[in-house]
């Protein structure tokens, strides 16, 4: 979208942007903690590495360029 467009009043009041922005937020937050709260646990109970432990980390690189995707979409509407 253009940086120039004005919205309409009822668009402005309508629009849930934020609330999207702040999810995803949240989400990326999330997913490094609960990541890092994955591998603190293996670590510390030197346990075998199993699949999911390889698994986790091309799943948190896609679940986390996905919420700075959802980041970017919206950052323009926002301004």
């Amino acid at each position: 979208m253009a940086a120039d467009k004005q919205f309409s009043p009822q668009y402005v009041a309508a629009d849930r942007s934020r609330s999207l922005l702040v999810v995803a937020i949240l989400f990326a937050i999330l997913e490094v903690i609960f990541v890092a709260l994955h591998f603190t646990t293996r670590i510390t109970k030197i346990s075998t590495r199993s699949g999911e432990t390889y698994l986790l980390v091309p799943a948190f690189f896609f679940c986390f360029a996905n919420s700075i995707i959802a980041f970017c979409k919206f950052l323009p509407l926002l301004c």
